[in-house]
């Protein structure tokens, strides 16, 4: 309950400013933390904690700083940021990490099919992440070895066949003309490609 009482109140300090400035932000265990408001371009914290099986969610923002003096990643965690358009953010993360368990950041650009219908396939964002030389240094290279964090930010790719999903379309106007229901459920007007998006990037370094 301490966890989820931490939380409302940062909630409702994020809206309507353009930098939200909180003590900490601790999302429980298997909790989600969403930051939709589009004004809300910068997260200043004393502590980010992210306990097992949580996420935290920014939605509708092109680019987004975090900073803060402590960051805890416990396991199979997750920070994903998309703008609302398919795109990944451009994502900063600044300060001292304490501990990082097994950990995925995501900026890819999203499917049109998965993500917003209205846009196409979406770009991926740039993640730069600054440490602080006195906690530990996130890495994104090996695998296997400590501090790893999976840093997502390739762009999009269609994953509609254009010749099959035209042959479906044939296929399910003939059994509607036999049957004499209406036809619903089409692909709305991207039966082709809708491009492939282009990969984002990654940069760590040490915080001078």
């Amino acid at each position: 309950m301490i966890f989820k009482s931490i939380i409302l109140i940062i909630s409702v300090g994020l809206i309507g400013f353009s930098s939200s400035i909180a003590q900490s932000l601790i999302i429980p265990a298997k909790g989600i933390h969403i930051i939709k408001d589009s004004t809300v371009k910068e997260l200043i914290l004393d502590s980010l904690v992210l306990n097992k099986k949580s996420s935290l969610i920014i939605k509708n923002s092109k680019d987004f700083v975090i900073k803060a003096k402590h960051i805890v990643l416990e396991d199979k965690t997750s920070i994903s940021a998309h703008d609302g358009k398919n795109n990944g953010t451009n994502l900063k993360i600044n300060g001292k990490f304490v501990k990082i368990g097994k950990s995925v950041i995501d900026v890819s650009g999203l499917n049109y099919v998965f993500g917003d219908e209205k846009y196409s396939n979406g770009n991926g964002g740039n993640v730069e992440i600054k440490y602080d030389p006195n906690g530990l240094k996130p890495q994104s290279e090996k695998t296997k070895e400590k501090n790893y964090v999976e840093v997502l930010y390739n762009g999009a790719s269609s994953s509609v066949n254009p010749q099959t999903e035209i042959q479906n379309i044939w296929y399910r106007i003939g059994e509607s003309s036999r049957s004499g229901r209406a036809l619903s459920g089409l692909p709305r007007g991207k039966i082709f490609d809708a491009g492939v998006g282009k990969n984002g990037s990654l940069n760590i370094q040490v915080e001078l």
